[in-house]
């Protein structure tokens, strides 16, 4: 088990090869609980980002392939400040 959901294998079929993957399944826990567990994922996430760019902006959002303005709207959702990020 992974958290709150259970782990299941998926094979796909390519030109002869087998491609395994692991997909996550939810597992029946209450939906508050996976919206703060994404939340604390979101957050964690662009932290990490901003920390390794940096707090540049421009660079964290093209590294999560977001665009700018969407990237500042998530730091703005999880009041996060990129000042704190930046090298003194």
């Amino acid at each position: 088990m992974h958290g709150d959901a259970a782990r299941e294998e998926v094979r796909t079929l390519d030109a002869g090869r087998v491609h395994r993957k692991c997909a996550l399944r939810p597992t029946g826990g209450s939906p508050r609980q996976d919206v703060g567990v994404i939340e604390e994922f979101e957050r964690a996430y662009l932290s990490e980002l901003l920390a390794t760019h940096q707090g540049n902006i421009s660079k964290a959002a093209r590294a999560a392939r977001k665009e700018r303005r969407a990237f500042q709207r998530l730091l703005h959702k999880h009041g996060l400040d990129r000042r704190v990020f930046t090298a003194a």
